[in-house]
């Protein structure tokens, strides 16, 4: 099990950050997504966000954006 660390934040500047520990890095990513997917149905306090995660070597594994419920590609706003 390795620690990976979520960095939420919305489209002005709060911030919130938790750890958590999964099997790997794409259980992290998953539940990244699952997450942004459920602020998503929300109201619109998140949409225009972004979910990070991190391993516990500091490596940025995935970025997510809440309202769109997919990855971050390189080419996309945050890449």
């Amino acid at each position: 099990m390795e620690r990976y660390r979520f960095t939420i934040w919305d489209a002005d500047s709060f911030e919130y950050v938790a750890e958590w520990e999964y099997v790997s890095a794409l259980a992290a990513e998953a539940e990244a997504t699952q997450v942004a997917k459920e602020l998503s149905e929300g109201d619109d306090t998140w949409h225009g966000g972004r979910i990070s995660v991190e391993n516990s070597r500091g490596y940025e594994i995935a970025k997510v954006p809440i309202g769109i419920g997919r990855t971050l590609t390189k080419s996309d706003p945050f890449g």
